[in-house]
């Protein structure tokens, strides 16, 4: 119930700007350069760019626009398959907070609660909305990696460096 709550608050009117916004100039404009295969130099660290160019071809961009602030997509920019599939980021950790929780031996009502902070946090909702906003990738990551810990570290499970 909560991943679909979650798709909805994160995938809600997704595509209902067609022009671009904040940070889709910035990210968009740096995955176009890994998918025209052009360098550029910038002193932010590379993955959230990649993984923006990477949607890009999975979404059949090309790399042929320039995500100028503000301005209106063209057609051939398939931009909300482009967000629908960065927001899943923003998506997956809802169920990743629930998990954890879970793992960490909270009770019912606390794992409720985590998930739901998680769900309606507004920060979390706005962040996973934009195409190319690179902290729902950052958070997405975190949560992932959160989760793999406690599953590992923390549980009866165990997974790592078990003998």
């Amino acid at each position: 119930m909560y991943t679909l709550l979650s798709c909805y608050t994160r995938f809600h009117k997704i595509g209902a700007a067609n022009v671009v916004i904040w940070d889709e100039a910035h990210f968009g404009k740096f995955g176009s350069h890994y998918l025209k295969r052009e360098f550029y130099f910038d002193v932010h660290p590379p993955l959230g760019k990649m993984i923006v160019g990477l949607v890009g071809l999975l979404s059949g961009y090309n790399g042929g626009y320039d995500f100028k602030s503000g301005e209106a997509y063209p057609d051939h920019v398939p931009f909300v398959a482009m967000r629908v599939m960065l927001a899943m980021f923003g998506v997956g950790m809802v169920p990743l907070a629930w998990f954890t929780a879970l793992e960490l031996g909270m009770s019912q009502w606390a794992c409720h609660l985590v998930t739901l902070m998680v769900l309606f946090g507004e920060y979390v909702v706005q962040v996973a909305n934009p195409v190319a906003d690179c902290e729902q990738m950052s958070a997405g990551s975190s949560s992932l990696g959160l989760s793999y810990w406690t599953l590992c570290c923390c549980s009866s499970h165990s997974l790592l460096f078990s003998v």
